[in-house]
Parts: structure tokens; C-alpha cells; sequence
């Protein structure tokens, strides 16, 4: 409509030119910032329309769908003469096909309309073959578009050119799902589709069918019934749906931000969108009432029947004072969005409609609004200035006007639940079984006292004010003994509330069984049974511990003597093992002394050998002189018989000598207790370090090392167990020349190694010190030389027992350090 002239210019849908206005039925109108309009559509979501050029532009919801011309064109085409064949709404469990001869090159359509899962299975979908049974064309999930109804329906339209020749259409169907046996949430859109059909077109329509077969734009809207616009001061477009809740569009990206939906609380259907004055945005909601929403966080306030608003709201206008005016079922009312107050205007202010449902405001400011069939309605329109409209400003008084028992008036007396008139009562007592009863109340307001309206509340029992109404009565059954407090408060009619109102405090006595001092019989006798029963559980655990811990003790006892057989098993394995590593090394020690005791037995050997020799010589001389001259001189033969005494005297010395060399390798051998003699130190130490030398000469006969001694005369006899000690001295011994025959090994040269023993007698002990010049003992080994098994000799050279076993001799068998 152009104002200035009053001329009207008409947009009309073009089936010809799909991109003409949109047929489905329009909701609202706004301005677009580019001089276009914005659309709010039935079924196709939200439109752009250029008056201009008279260009459309739709934008479908969620899930892309086919220009709705597309159907009206199908229509059309499909007359008998047009469809080539056809397997139209079949039921359940179906597989069939139809065979068809094309008598030349066709352009062909085909429309299938079925059921398909959101996992690309399709469950109802028809198809095209030819006749060696190679499909052509087949309805898939990924093609087809959303058809209405419940999310499965889907419809598939698709353009062939068919050569001359034989063909078959088939559809096939599962069990469920059907034409005519829909699930819940109703039939696709165009249900007489069902099945698949192939139609015959002319190359001049192939041009619109294919503009109508390209899927319309998607927005991302939870709905397609746009039923509410709206233009923010930050340049938003708020787009409010029939099913779909509200959603924010960003008019320079076109992109869509869905605001909070929820079924039960809103906004759900969005009728109405306004921004107030103070820049807060509101929507009316058909079921849940007036919603002020955060333009990024979704909902805040909402306001409903309880509120004191009609239900069912659909006209939300603002006056200059910055009130809201809602119509609804039954009435039109005053919202101020700042104190959330409310004032009716019904039938008795001129209201002549049964629900206000729309509304518009003039330049003038005048307010103008109408019924449910229309702007005007049935009834025609009504207006009024809102700046017109004043309030009775003065707050009713409330007074309590009756009290009932179990429906009946109570009267006062002394021993009645009132002792005074309700209206100045504080306090009401009640017996227990006294807990029906009833409040009149009233608000002192006498100009259309029948409009004044009441909430009240009984503390504790309530925490929150009940719904606004006229109602002036209130009854509460089956209460809890216990303090209670009932508030009433009114409004006058122009929605002026008495916030203080009245009030009286209600005490429902309770029962004997339930007084303080049932309660402290209760609590002395629960003590009681508490203290016999911990008294013979006490009794009881104590028995059971007692029998517990005389078995844990009969445990631990049998546990013991297990634990001190094996121990004294594992000792006396222990003390074997000991005792065979003791003379393991006895024998290895034995072994390097052979060849030393070779040595040093062969010296009295030869005397003996030499000896015997001689006085075998003397004797058959001797014998020789008798038989040459049996009168020999007395004196010769005593002289050669001295020689002989002499010489048996010398192989007597020896041959002791060798049985000490024996006597002196079985006792190291010997796996006993020696004793305690007095032994010579010196011949002792002497006669093991010739010992020692000559054992390892043996082995390493290139071996030149320089003996030194230096035995002190005084050292005499000492009480030694000769064997052990002679195992402590050949060790050390052994070990000095080992060290001194690495060192020679690796330094060479002018290097000259000497290995010397001193003894010397101190103030009650004897001395007996062994060094040599060969590499030492490193610092970190020190500590542990003494350690069985340790060693610092290379692997297979040493057993680390040779120091353990000589420091246990000198330390334990000796009294030494």
C-alpha cells in the first residue's frame, strides 16, 4: 500500500517462476535493512522478499525440502496421459514391480515418496531398471528430502532420459510405516505420493522442474512456521516459530543461533517478540505465557497464570509509560515489566471479546486491538489511549472474616480454639484431630469488590504465594501437629496489591503420645533398652574377643614353634654350609702348599738318602776289613761304628723333620678343634712363609720376589693352636706374593718386589706384621676385606672367604686384632 496515494500493489505467486512469492500462507512482515522484507511463512520458514523486483527468496528450516510449487507442478502432470506407470500407496510388506516400453527416447520424471533411517537405510523407497535388472535410478537416503510428518518420510524427485526399450518401476515396503497406517506424529504432507510413479515431461518444462527439484536454502531453524518477526536495536532479527521456540538471525552472515527451548518451561510457540524501552527483549508464549529472554543466555523471568496474566497470550504491545499490554483468553492486562504488577481489564471495562488476540498502536499513541478471527474479530475493534487510563491508587485493607471446623463456624469461648472475633484474633489452638479447617478473608474495597483479588500462604507449610484470585475462602486438611502462620493479602481492582495484608499464627496441639514429656518417657526407655543392650553385647563382644584372642594366641604359639624348627633347621644348614666352605678353603689353601712341602721335604730326604748310602759304604767296608783280616784293630772298628752311630743319628734327624712337614700339612688339613701349645712364632712364621713361597713358585715359576725377615729374638713361645694360625699366616703370605706377582705382571721395568715379615713381642701380645710393596687395597674395598666372599682378585682367582675365616682365627680363637 503506497500512504501517499492509497493505491495498492499486489505480489502474487507464478507457478511458472519459482522464484516468485512463496505460496504458503505469511504470519509478519518487517523490514530488512537492505530496503527488503523479511517473511515469516507457514511451511516454509522465513522468506526475503524484494518489492522491487518482486523476487522471493525462502529459507528453510533443519532439513532441506522442494520449493512447495514443485508438488502443485506434479499435480499437473500427473493425468493419464502423462504417467508412463505407476505403484502408488501400498501397504506393508510389499516388493513389486511393473514392467513399461518406451516406443522411442523419453525425458521422464520420477517421484517416489517413502520411508528412510537416519542411518541411510531405506525401508519404503521405489526404483528404476531395465530389463536385465541394472538399476537406473533408486530413492536413496542422501537424495531424498524431508516429506513431513514424522522425521522418516521422505520424497525423492529425479529427471531421466530414457532410451527406446523395455524398463520396469519397482517399490518395496517393510512391515511398518504404511499408507493409510502412519505412525504417531501423522502422514507426510502429500500422502497420495506414496509409492513411485514415472511421468512423462516435454523438454520446454525441463527447465522449472529442475529449478524446482534443487533443495530450498537451509537455515538451521527448529521449525518452518514462522509465525513471529521482530528487529532489535543491535540489528538482530529474532525469528519466533510455531513449535520451534525462538531463534537470533545475524542479517549479515545469515546464520542462526537457536535461543533455550524447553518443552515444559518455553519459549516453545513465540506469537509475539518486543524489545522495551530499557532494551530488554520479551516474547509471549501460547503455553507458557510472557518470557523475558538474554539475548546470548536464553530465558530469565517468566511470568504466567499464576502472575496474574490470561492464559493462552497472544497481542503484546508497550505504551509511552513503559507498561505491556497482553491479551489473551478473557481479558486484556496491564504488565509492568519492572515490578512484575498486574491489571485486568475484562468485560467490565468495555472488553466485549473472548480473547484478545491482536493488536496494533497508532501514531497518536491510541491503542488498537481485536478477537481471534481477525485484527477486528466478531465483535468489531475496540481502542483506547492508555495515557487515559488511571489506577486506583488506594491499597485495600484485609481482614479475616470467618473461621471454620471441619466446614462449620467456630464460635469464641474460653475453651475454644478463638477466644476473640477472627477479624482480631493473633492466635488460634487446636487439638490434634482439629486439622480441617477453613479461612474467610475479604479486602475492605468496595468499588467492584467482586474484582478484588487475594493470595495467601500458610508458613511453613507454604513457601510461596498462591495464584491470584477472587476466591475469598481457603481450606487446609490433614496438617501436621506443629506452629503455623496464615497471610492474606488483596489487590483492589485495578491490580493495587496490600503487600502487609494480615495475619494469624495457628497452633495444632499434638497428641498425648506426642508431647515433651511422652518424648522424655520415650527417651529414658529407649536409654534403658540402649543400656541393656550395649551391656550384653558388651558381655557378648567380650566373650567373643576372649575366644578369639586365646585362638589367636594358640595360632601364634603353633606359628612359633613352626617359625623355631625352621629356623633351627636353617641354622644348622647354615653351619654345615659354614663348615664345608671352611674346609673348601682349608683344601684350596692345602693344594697351594703341595708343591712348598714338595720342596721342603726333599732337603731331609736326601740327608736320609745320602746317609743311608754312607753307612752302607762304613758297613760293607767293615765287613770287607773282617773278612781280610779278622784280626783287625779294635780300634778301626770302633772308629767306623762311631761313624755309623753318627750317621743314624743324622737320618733319625731328618726323618723327624719329615714327619713334622707331614704332621704339619695333615693338622692344616684337619677339619677338627685344635689345641692350645706353646709354639714357636719365629720357626713357625719362617717355616710357612718358605711355605707359601715355594706353593706359588709352582704356579707362576718365573715368580723373583726378595724375602726379608726381621724376627725379634724376644718373641719366644706363644699358646697357639698351630694349624689355625699357620692358616692365617699362609693366607696372608699368599696374598702378598699374589699382589706383588700383579704388580711385576703390569709394571715391570726396574720394579723389584719384596714381601717381608717381622714379629716382635709387646707388652702382653706378640706382633706378627706381613707387607709387601705390590698395589695396596683401594680405600673403598677397606671396609669390606674382612666381608665373606668378598674379594678384590679377578673372577676364578679367589674365593673371598681366605681374610673372613683368618680375621675370625686371630679375633675369636686368639683374642687378637
Amino acid at each position: 500500500m503506497n500512504r501517499a496515494s492509497g493505491t495498492f500493489k499486489r505480489y502474487e505467486r507464478d507457478r511458472e517462476n519459482p522464484l516468485r512469492l512463496e505460496g504458503a500462507q505469511i504470519f509478519q512482515i518487517v523490514d530488512a535493512p537492505d530496503g527488503k522484507l523479511w517473511v515469516g511463512t507457514q511451511y516454509r520458514g522465513l522468506g526475503r522478499f524484494d518489492p522491487d523486483r518482486g523476487s522471493f527468496t525462502s529459507f528453510a528450516g533443519d532439513d532441506a525440502a522442494y520449493h512447495p510449487d514443485l508438488f502443485a507442478t506434479i499435480d499437473t502432470l500427473a493425468t493419464e496421459e502423462r504417467r508412463i506407470s505407476a505403484i502408488l500407496q501400498l501397504g506393508d510388506n510389499v516388493d513389486s514391480t511393473r514392467a513399461f516400453v518406451l516406443d522411442k527416447e523419453t525425458e521422464v520424471l520420477v517421484v517416489s515418496l517413502g520411508e528412510g533411517w537416519t542411518n541411510g537405510i531405506m525401508a519404503d523407497y521405489g526404483w528404476v531398471e531395465d530389463v536385465t535388472g541394472e538399476r537406473l535410478w533408486q530413492m536413496e537416503w542422501e537424495e531424498s528430502l524431508f516429506a513431513g510428518g514424522v522425521p522418516y518420510h521422505r520424497v525423492q524427485v529425479g529427471r531421466l532420459t530414457l532410451p527406446k526399450g523395455r524398463y520396469r518401476l519397482g517399490f518395496e515396503s517393510d512391515y511398518e510405516n504404511s499408507f493409510g497406517d502412519w505412525m504417531e506424529g501423522g502422514a507426510p504432507e502429500h500422502p497420495e505420493y506414496w509409492g513411485v510413479q514415472l511421468l512423462k515431461i516435454a523438454r520446454s518444462e525441463v527447465p522449472v522442474l529442475d529449478t524446482l527439484m534443487t533443495p530450498l536454502e537451509t537455515l538451521g531453524l527448529l521449525d518452518d512456521e514462522v509465525i513471529s518477526l521482530y528487529n532489535d536495536s543491535r540489528g538482530f532479527l529474532w525469528v519466533g516459530t510455531s513449535r520451534g521456540g525462538l531463534a537470533r538471525f545475524d542479517q549479515e552472515s545469515e546464520k542462526v543461533t537457536a535461543v533455550f527451548i524447553d518443552d515444559n518451561l518455553g519459549p516453545y510457540t513465540v506469537d509475539q517478540i518486543h524489545e522495551d524501552q530499557l532494551g530488554q527483549l520479551w516474547v509471549t508464549d501460547f503455553r507458557f505465557g510472557l518470557i523475558r529472554v538474554d539475548a546470548d543466555s536464553g530465558p530469565v523471568e517468566r511470568y504466567g497464570v499464576k502472575d496474574g496474566l490470561p492464559p493462552e497470550l497472544g497481542m503484546m504491545m508497550e505504551d509511552e509509560q513503559g507498561f505491556f499490554w497482553l491479551g489473551g483468553r478473557g481479558s486484556l492486562v496491564r504488565f509492568d515489566p519492572r515490578t512484575g504488577n498486574v491489571r485486568t481489564f475484562d468485560q467490565w471495562h468495555g472488553i466485549q471479546t473472548s480473547y484478545v488476540a491482536n493488536g496494533m498502536v497508532a501514531a497518536d499513541g491510541t491503542f488498537f486491538f481485536g478477537g481471534n478471527d481477525g485484527f477486528g474479530g466478531n465483535d468489531g475493534i475496540r481502542s483506547f489511549d492508555p495515557r487515559t487510563i488511571a489506577d486506583d491508587p488506594v491499597a485495600p485493607p484485609v481482614t479475616l472474616t470467618s473461621f471454620q471446623l471441619f466446614g462449620e463456624e467456630v464460635t469464641r469461648g474460653a475453651d475454644a480454639p478463638l477466644q476473640t472475633a477472627i477479624s482480631v484474633a493473633q492466635d488460634i489452638r487446636l487439638h490434634h484431630g482439629d486439622n480441617d479447617f477453613t479461612f474467610g478473608f475479604s479486602a475492605l474495597h468496595f468499588t467492584r469488590p467482586e474484582r478484588n483479588t487475594y493470595s495467601y500462604k500458610l508458613e511453613p507449610y507454604e513457601s510461596a504465594w498462591s495464584t491470584p484470585s477472587t476466591t475469598s475462602t481457603v481450606r487446609y486438611t490433614n496438617l501436621s501437629p506443629g506452629d503455623y502462620t496464615f497471610r492474606v493479602r488483596a489487590a483492589n481492582p485495578d491490580g493495587v496489591w496490600n503487600e502487609d495484608g494480615t495475619s494469624i499464627r495457628v497452633k495444632i496441639l499434638p497428641p498425648w503420645w506426642r508431647t515433651v514429656w511422652a518424648y522424655l518417657i520415650y527417651g529414658l526407655l529407649f536409654s534403658g533398652a540402649v543400656y541393656s543392650a550395649d551391656r550384653f553385647q558388651r558381655r557378648r563382644l567380650i566373650a567373643r574377643e576372649r575366644e578369639l584372642t586365646r585362638e589367636r594366641e594358640l595360632e601364634q604359639a603353633r606359628q612359633l614353634e613352626k617359625t623355631h624348627k625352621e629356623l633351627q633347621q636353617t641354622h644348622l644348614h647354615l653351619k654345615s654350609t659354614q663348615n664345608q666352605l671352611v674346609q673348601q678353603e682349608k683344601m684350596a689353601s692345602l693344594g697351594e702348599l703341595t708343591a712348598g712341602i714338595a720342596h721342603e721335604i726333599k732337603n731331609p730326604l736326601n740327608f736320609v738318602n745320602n746317609f743311608a748310602e754312607l753307612n752302607e759304604e762304613l758297613t760293607t767296608e767293615l765287613r770287607e776289613t773282617f773278612d781280610a783280616n779278622p784280626e783287625a784293630k779294635l780300634a778301626d772298628v770302633l772308629d767306623t761304628l762311631s761313624d755309623l752311630a753318627q750317621n743314624a743319628t743324622m737320618i733319625k734327624q731328618n726323618g723327624q723333620r719329615a714327619d713334622s712337614i707331614v704332621r704339619s700339612m695333615m693338622q692344616h688339613a684337619s677339619g677338627g678343634v685344635g689345641h692350645r701349645e706353646p709354639t714357636d712364632i719365629n720357626a713357625l712364621v719362617s717355616e710357612q712363609f718358605d711355605l707359601a713361597f715355594h706353593g706359588k713358585r709352582t704356579k707362576m715359576p718365573g715368580l723373583s720376589v726378595e724375602r726379608r725377615r726381621a724376627l725379634g729374638e724376644d718373641v719366644g713361645e706363644v699358646a697357639v693352636i698351630q694349624q689355625d694360625l699357620g692358616r692365617v699366616l699362609l693366607n696372608l703370605f699368599g696374598n702378598a706374593f699374589d699382589a706383588v706377582a700383579r704388580q711385576s705382571s703390569e709394571v715391570g721395568g726396574d720394579y723389584k718386589p719384596f714381601v717381608s715379615v717381622q714379629t716382635r713381642r709387646l707388652e702382653k701380645t706378640v706382633e706378627i706384621t706381613v707387607s709387601d710393596n705390590g698395589p695396596g687395597i683401594p680405600a673403598e674395598h677397606r671396609s669390606k676385606i674382612f666381608e665373606p666372599f668378598f674379594t678384590t682378585k679377578p673372577t676364578g682367582k679367589g674365593t673371598g672367604l681366605g681374610l673372613s675365616l683368618s680375621y675370625d682365627i686371630v679375633t675369636q680363637g686368639h683374642g687378637g686384632t
